[in-house]
């Protein structure tokens, strides 16, 4: 187990963000507001005080929310020995810009961007793995998608019945569904080179978690559903389809065939 002064002292010396970093955060932040709040610019006419107004506000809660965010992924990061930094997915923003229009407001299209991690080779001396793991990079990227349910869901269960804050619940549960895609830069890629197992298990978690988030369920009961569809979702990938992968080069199923 890491020390905990030698973890200040990384989270000290590794933790601020780059300009860079900024840059593509606050780029990110005003695009991604800008589509959340794409139907809010006046009811009936065009009012561009509304508009700004409610283009402020999303602006707020879309950066506090990515602050979490990152700050969870940084600071995962820095235990294991990796230097995080988040990056800004034109494609990904430019694509949910084009269909916030064409749908006018009615489709989120949230994918943002993702991180990439620097290998802080004197802080991973003795590590089993030295160089780069998929798997830990994996988990490094999905614990800004578990900042981001656990905001939600702590917002949820605050019980205030705020539009800001309903909107802000369902912004984050967007974000970790578009998240968990296997699509690069996205955590769902990360976590599925990492372990597909893994991959699966969270995948299944995290969905129906979030889904479920979007009702009047009580979080203890939310936690015990998600875990059991999770458990039985991975079960059913196990056996009808990993199994097979991996039988074993003379087995059957997809495995590749070698004569004895």
């Amino acid at each position: 187990m890491l020390p905990l002064a030698d973890y200040l002292y990384r989270v000290k010396t590794y933790f601020p963000y780059k300009r860079g970093e900024l840059r593509d955060l606050l780029l990110c932040t005003i695009l991604l507001s800008f589509i959340i709040s794409f139907r809010e610019w006046g009811i009936g006419v065009f009012d561009i005080g509304v508009g700004l107004e409610n283009w402020g506000t999303s602006f707020l809660l879309v950066g506090f929310s990515l602050f979490i965010i990152t700050a969870a992924q940084r600071l995962v990061g820095i235990y294991h020995g990796y230097q995080v930094e988040y990056r800004l997915w034109w494609m990904g923003i430019l694509t949910g810009i084009t269909l916030v229009f064409v749908s006018r407001g009615a489709l989120w299209f949230l994918l943002p961007g993702g991180i990439m991690v620097n290998h802080l080779a004197g802080h991973r001396l003795g590590f089993h793995r030295y160089g780069m793991d998929y798997y830990i990079l994996g988990l490094i990227s999905y614990a800004g998608t578990l900042a981001a349910f656990l905001l939600a869901l702590l917002v949820k269960i605050s019980g205030t019945e705020n539009e800001v804050l309903g909107k802000m619940v369902y912004f984050l549960v967007l974000f970790i569904i578009f998240d968990m895609l296997p699509v690069p830069p996205l955590t769902g890629i990360k976590l599925f080179y990492g372990s597909r197992l893994v991959y699966i298990f969270l995948l299944a978690l995290t969905l129906v978690a979030s889904f479920l988030m979007l009702t009047d369920i009580h979080p203890v009961l939310l936690a015990i559903i998600s875990f059991i569809a999770a458990v039985v979702i991975w079960f059913v990938y196990y056996l009808g389809i990993e199994r097979k992968i991996w039988r074993g080069p003379y087995g059957g199923g997809w495995a590749p065939k070698f004569k004895k």
